[in-house]
């Protein structure tokens, strides 16, 4: 895969991410996108090739790190081998941007090996990740509920005050 197809794939993904942000949060979603990469497991397995060690690794030190959509591209891309497959959900958003978090497959492949074929822009997929205290999709929440620790720990307990209600009632 060439980095121009990556980027025009990661775009489409990140619009569709923003979308289903947009259809299940409150909150005002920015358009201007920045990424965060997180491989699936920080292991360094046997079954990994030399050099999708190295780029772990070099994920591994950047975390936390924001990136830019051309940055994004630079450390995705392994002599034109990306992720297998990359789920894309939206983890924060500001006025000013809104953060994509890339939850990567550590291995590489060429482009006709990909994973998320159906959406027409592979490896991507785009997802909306629950908050834990929401059971069902019947309300909007805080796409910036992982930012808010306190917060989300008593609607968590709160949800589950509430479960072990129904639990007894239909006991």
């Amino acid at each position: 895969m060439d980095k121009e197809t990556f980027i025009t794939r990661l775009k489409k993904a990140s619009n569709s991410a923003l979308k289903l942000a947009k259809e299940f949060t409150f909150n005002e979603i920015s358009e201007n996108c920045i990424y965060k990469i997180k491989p699936n497991n920080l292991d360094l397995s046997d079954h990994l090739t030399s050099s999708e060690k190295e780029n772990l690794i070099n994920r591994i030190k950047e975390l936390n790190k924001t990136l830019t959509i051309n940055e994004v591209s630079d450390r995705l891309m392994i002599e034109n081998k990306v992720p297998i497959w990359i789920n894309c959900s939206v983890i924060r958003s500001t006025k000013k941007n809104t953060t994509i978090e890339l939850f990567t497959s550590r291995r590489f492949r060429n482009d006709f090996e990909l994973y998320n074929k159906t959406e027409n822009y592979p490896p991507f997929n785009a997802v909306i990740i629950n908050p834990p205290y929401l059971f069902d999709n019947k309300e909007k929440f805080d796409v910036n509920w992982r930012y808010k620790k306190i917060q989300t720990a008593i609607k968590l307990r709160k949800s589950k005050i509430e479960l072990n209600k129904l639990i007894k009632k239909k006991q």
